[in-house]
């Protein structure tokens, strides 16, 4: 017969047995069969949740040891199967009805001071998942939809803060012992019937079975193994399935609504965007969250707030919100109406109120949830019974009041979307914002969120262009034009989005971007600069999508006409982007091919004009072109390339042309080739300079088509001075010297012919020059430098009209500039040559210089050129280790030339100061070789150079020299 331990029950009551004691004999009495109290499970768990009440009301003091093993054994009552097992046999079990409040008091503490800083929090959440787990025993929370809605705000804080805590923290886990009744009931022997003293206590659950042991320093039971761990989100999870279930149990949508949006929308949210964010993505790792947990979750949150928001009771509450009747204005004043008065409006101010997130997210969260919002309400109402177009108006009001909630603005107002990210202070006198607040980030949420609400509007079919125009005063067609001309206003044509909303706005009604179609190309197409994947893949798209449209319209002639006026404005800089990409020019062609020949054949009459009216201004004389390329309806744009590489290759060898006129041109040409190259492919380019090389050969100079060989050299020296895309560089420099070896045979053969001197010869001389000045680091072998200087030898400067000698002297000179400063290294070998061409310029311009009495009508053009002597002397002072040793040889033959003539003073003045920098590099040495190796009359021009030297320049040189000392 069983025996009944009936002190059992007067000593957990009893204030005299201690609290280990008690918790002890709770746990005895719970798993024992042999303990027989009247309604055992009842009196134990309203012993536990009674005990634990006292301890935070701080009615009764125990340890915290004893407050986790009553938390402990709370978890493991409400998970055994014994007591599953009576619930479910019908036996009556409830909890006070303080449970709940005790558990959201709980949670509450875990929210402020966080869980790692409070005891138990593991194995309260697994209580809250016992309690959950049983209708019966949810009841304590189900009976009550407020406390259901408390429970999972406390939780949805809880997660929150789980997501957003560093990840150094360990996971929180609810982590329970095995249910132990089960393993105990069989091991438990029967003892005498007797009262109980503490002794006999003792006695007793030392000699059970040790399949339960108890630490004395902690009353804590210590299983051999866990079976249960149950993260924070399953907890979540089943919170969220019970409250939906009461939510939909709910008679009243006003009072739903009305604590969902009060208390359960902030979380919701902020949970959602924490789960879905890759943001996150780490912590969702760290916290072991499964992907399908945090979908179901995220399901959830979506179901809850989709049902409490936008029932179909409410559709009345927002129409009249969104859709006010002039017999309605003014009638209802808060709290006047049954139902929420202005559902928008409460929604909306819940999610721009600060506080529940942290400021760094809140925009985000806020961007996020309103295409969200959008989505729930055109399916809660799009389809709605009732007029269809009704419908479809509401849901645009709705778009129409979300659209704000962004803080982009509509009304020119140059505020940046993220006005709400940080506080925003005017100063007196400010009239605008300050600018930082136009942050790249925050406007790339606004535009990701606003792409998101015109492609849902596009896809639910919210605008009847024709029912707008007709029934509606074109209401969405402003809204749409105003969001289109913000767009453009505020252009952001690094985001990707912008691109894509402006593309949306196209797909909606081409009406709504086409008053400001210039500034659409302009800004998305044509000036847009952002070369990231992401933006050119969107802006292609989007270009494609314009070009479709326009075609289907038939009116792809006004497309180009907007888009060549545009091309033909002068850029903000020297450097555009490429205009057809790879995806551009595949739509362009087909949308060619589908147009019209007649059209076909406008926009090549549009492009070709173009090109001479405005890409080469001043091209109007001569180019009989105009006919040309009407022909060419249909074939790929590619060919334009090649036809205005022919077209300017034409131009420049056309005969009216004069040396003058060719100058004159090309500024316009340089700016046309920066266009065509800057952006140019490598089969292009290789194009241009097959054009070039074929166009520098000695036959056709020869032959008398010397402006055929100038047109390829002129179009070197420019297409030189280009920024060229990596591998153009690497091309250009790879053929360079083949170019200049070319123009090196070039000039040897034109300067045979003086008459080819200003319209040939020293042309082709200032492209080599350029080739020397822009391949400074890039030609490393110094013959092809050593070669210019042997063409230099060569150009005629004798018996040339002042205009002409001035020419070939000015391109002599900068030819040796550019090799003295771009290529120094060669000066080590190649110095006697350098001074051999530099001779000739000193021998000419003494002859040239020299007095002619009062008939010298052309003094200014030896006066400039004698100075560029001066000059050049300097610099190759400058260079003195390379020179030093020939300086005797350099005024030797300085004073053999003046000694032959007698030379204007204002010209002598600057020569002379030229070869005192020299004289400066002659030592002792140099000097006494000087007076004894020259002849009796160039002695004495040297003696007098040589006291002038010493008493004028050398003297004021040692001065200054003494001076800076």
């Amino acid at each position: 017969m069983a025996a009944f331990y009936s002190g059992i029950h007067l000593k957990l009551k009893s204030p005299n047995t201690p609290w280990e004691d008690k918790l002890k004999l709770a746990r005895f009495a719970w798993v024992s069969t042999q303990c027989l109290l009247p309604n055992k499970e009842q009196v134990l768990l309203d012993w536990c949740i009674h005990a634990l009440t006292g301890r935070y009301n701080q009615k009764v003091e125990f340890s915290q040891n004893v407050l986790e093993g009553l938390w402990f054994y709370l978890d493991d009552l409400l998970h055994s199967r014994k007591l599953h097992s009576l619930l479910k046999q019908g036996k009556t079990i409830s909890l006070r009805l303080n449970m709940a409040q005790l558990l959201l008091d709980r949670l509450q503490e875990c929210a402020r001071v966080g869980p790692e800083n409070m005891a138990c929090v593991s194995t309260i959440l697994s209580v809250c998942q016992g309690l959950l787990s049983s209708p019966a025993l949810s009841s304590v929370f189900t009976t009550k939809y407020e406390l259901i809605v408390d429970l999972l705000a406390k939780l949805c804080s809880l997660a929150c803060r789980e997501l957003q805590q560093p990840l150094l923290t360990e996971p929180l886990m609810t982590e329970s012992i095995t249910c132990q009744d089960e393993v105990m009931n069989d091991c438990l022997q029967p003892q005498p019937t007797r009262d109980l003293d503490s002794s006999q206590i003792e006695q007793m659950i030392e000699n059970s079975p040790n399949q339960l042991t108890f630490d004395a320093n902690t009353s804590t039971p210590k299983p051999k193994e866990i079976i249960r761990s149950a993260s924070l989100f399953e907890v979540l999870l089943q919170v969220l399935s019970c409250y939906l279930s009461v939510q939909r149990q709910q008679a009243n949508p006003n009072r739903v609504f009305t604590l969902v949006t009060n208390q359960l929308i902030q979380p919701l949210i902020l949970l959602r965007h924490l789960l879905t964010s890759g943001e996150f993505a780490p912590a969702h790792t760290h916290l072991r969250l499964r992907q399908q947990l945090s979908r179901d979750i995220r399901i959830k949150i979506d179901s809850i707030l989709q049902l409490a928001l936008f029932p179909s009771e409410h559709l009345t509450s927002y129409t009249e919100e969104l859709l006010p009747s002039k017999e309605d204005s003014g009638k209802r004043g808060p709290g006047g109406a049954k139902g929420p008065l202005k559902p928008v409006s409460a929604i909306l101010s819940k999610l721009s109120a600060q506080g529940y997130c942290e400021p760094s997210l809140h925009y985000t969260v806020k961007s996020n949830t309103l295409s969200l919002l959008f989505k729930f309400f055109l399916e809660s109402y799009a389809k709605s019974r009732g007029s269809e177009e009704a419908h479809r108006m509401l849901c645009f009001y709705f778009l129409t009041s979300l659209v704000p909630a962004l803080e982009v603005h509509l009304d020119g107002q140059s505020l940046s979307p993220a006005k709400a990210d940080q506080p925003v202070s005017v100063s007196p006198g400010q009239t605008s914002p300050p600018l930082s607040l136009c942050s790249p980030e925050s406007w790339s949420l606004a535009l990701l969120a606003l792409e998101s609400l015109l492609s849902q509007a596009l896809s639910a079919d919210i605008y009847n262009v024709a029912a707008d125009k007709i029934r509606h005063e074109e209401v969405q067609l402003k809204f749409y034009s105003a969001l289109g001309q913000m767009l453009l206003n505020q252009a952001q044509p690094s985001i990707p989005a912008w691109y894509r909303c402006l593309k949306m706005l196209l797909s909606l009604n081409h009406l709504i971007l086409e008053p400001e179609l210039d500034q659409l190309l302009s800004s998305a197409w044509v000036n847009s600069k952002c070369m990231d994947a992401r933006v050119q893949r969107a802006r292609q798209l989007m270009v494609c999508s314009l070009l479709q449209t326009y075609t289907k319209l038939r009116q792809l002639p006004r497309l180009f006409s907007e888009l060549l006026s545009v091309i033909c404005q002068p850029a903000l800089d020297d450097l555009q982007p490429l205009l057809l990409s790879e995806s551009v020019s595949a739509s362009l062609r087909t949308c060619l091919l589908d147009t019209p020949a007649s059209q076909g054949l406008e926009i090549c009459s549009l492009v070709l004009e173009s090109i001479k009216r405005c890409i080469l201004p001043g091209l109007t004389r001569g180019e009989g072109e105009q006919e040309q390329g009407k022909d060419k309806a249909g074939k790929e744009l590619n060919e334009l390339y090649v036809q205005i590489l022919q077209t300017l290759h034409r131009l420049l060898t056309a005969s009216w042309l004069s040396e003058s006129d060719v100058c004159e041109l090309e500024p316009a040409v340089q700016k046309l080739l920066r266009h065509l190259v800057e952006k140019s492919t490598t089969g292009r380019f290789n194009l241009l300079l097959l054009t070039i090389k074929e166009g520098l050969v000695t036959g056709k100079l020869r032959a008398g088509n010397y402006r055929e060989v100038r047109s390829a050299a002129i179009i070197t020296k420019l297409l030189s001075c280009c920024q060229l895309p990596e591998p153009c560089t690497k091309a250009l420099w790879l053929i360079a010297p083949q170019i200049i070896s070319a123009m090196v045979f070039l000039v040897k053969s034109s300067a045979q012919d003086v008459s080819l001197t200003l319209p040939f010869t020293v042309p082709t001389v200032a492209s080599m020059t350029s080739l020397l000045r822009q391949g400074e680091g890039l030609i490393t072998n110094p013959h092809h430098v050593i070669l210019v200087l042997g063409a230099l030898q060569l150009l005629p400067l004798d018996h040339l009209t002042p205009s002409v000698y001035q020419s070939a002297f000015l391109a002599v000179h900068e030819a040796l500039f550019a090799i003295i400063q771009c290529h120094p290294q060669v000066m080590l070998n190649a110095a006697p040559s350098f001074l051999n061409v530099f001779y000739r310029l000193v021998a000419s311009i003494m002859q040239e210089g020299r007095q002619r009495g009062d008939s010298d009508t052309d003094g200014d053009v030896y006066l400039q050129c004698s100075r560029l002597i001066e000059r050049m002397y300097s610099h190759i002072a400058a260079r003195a280790e390379s020179f030093t040793t020939l300086s005797a040889f350099m005024v030797a033959q300085y004073v053999t030339e003046l000694q032959k003539v007698t030379l204007r003073p204002d010209v002598k003045l600057h020569l002379t100061e030229g070869i005192y920098r020299i004289l400066d590099l002659c030592g002792e040495q140099n000097i006494k070789f000087l007076m004894a190796g020259l002849q009796m009359g160039v002695r004495e021009v040297f003696n007098e150079l040589y006291s002038s030297y010493t008493h004028y320049h050398k003297a004021q040189r040692q001065g200054e020299d003494k001076y800076t000392v």
